[in-house]
């Protein structure tokens, strides 16, 4: 998992031929991952392999469907993760899912901070406010 994540890191940074190889390695690694256990960190390969497919152009694999599907299995298994939460809101958001988008973003900002993930759950909880202003901004 965490080759994946720092793979799919490096991939982001670099970009090139060097970042699509890191890109198609961690895509790889993560999905080893998921057969070890995808409910490893809170669902944490199905989460970042779909954030990939989310963002990755089509030459490359990317699929929103697949992404969407990723997501649903990880919120299936973690349903309060707030990173597995933005993640598939901004998804929604890309689709034009907004209604989606502001249920996702209001389980954010309305739920309790889980300790284990404090830090993550106070920089999520800002995004999802600065999210949901955005899009309430975007409907008529």
């Amino acid at each position: 998992f965490w080759v994946g994540v720092n793979l799919a890191l490096f991939a982001e940074a670099r970009g090139g031929i060097r970042g699509v190889k890191a890109f198609q390695s961690a895509r790889t690694e993560l999905k080893r991952a998921i057969e070890i256990d995808e409910r490893y960190h809170g669902a944490g390969p199905l989460r970042v392999l779909g954030r990939l497919s989310h963002k990755a152009p089509r030459i490359l694999g990317g699929s929103r469907n697949r992404s969407r599907q990723l997501f649903d299995r990880a919120l299936a298994i973690a349903p309060s993760n707030s990173v597995t939460l933005i993640y598939a809101a901004e998804l929604a958001i890309a689709n034009g899912e907004i209604d989606r988008a502001a249920k996702l973003l209001r389980q954010i900002v309305d739920s309790p901070i889980d300790t284990e993930w404090e830090f993550e759950y106070n920089r999520d909880q800002v995004l999802a406010r600065s999210l949901l202003e955005r899009i309430s901004a975007d409907v008529p």
